[in-house]
């Protein structure tokens, strides 16, 4: 799991910077959630929910699904 926290948090800084250098090289504004990097963070986002799901249910924790939290 610490390995998928550390992906996760890898691919959303080069998504953040990449949109930066979008920004500052002129281009508008722009929310893409199909860039591979976006694609890439929510994946791994999506499944280490479905982990902790998995462990939270025999604690009778209900997780909401990836879906409801992020794009």
């Amino acid at each position: 799991m610490r390995t998928e926290v550390l992906e996760a948090f890898v691919v959303s800084l080069a998504a953040d910077t990449a949109t930066a250098a979008h920004l500052r090289a002129g281009g508008k504004p722009t929310n893409d959630p199909n860039s591979h990097l976006h694609v890439r963070a929510t994946d791994i986002k999506t499944k280490m929910l479905a982990d902790i799901a998995v462990a939270a249910k025999p604690l009778g924790i209900t997780v909401p699904p990836a879906r409801n939290l992020w794009p």
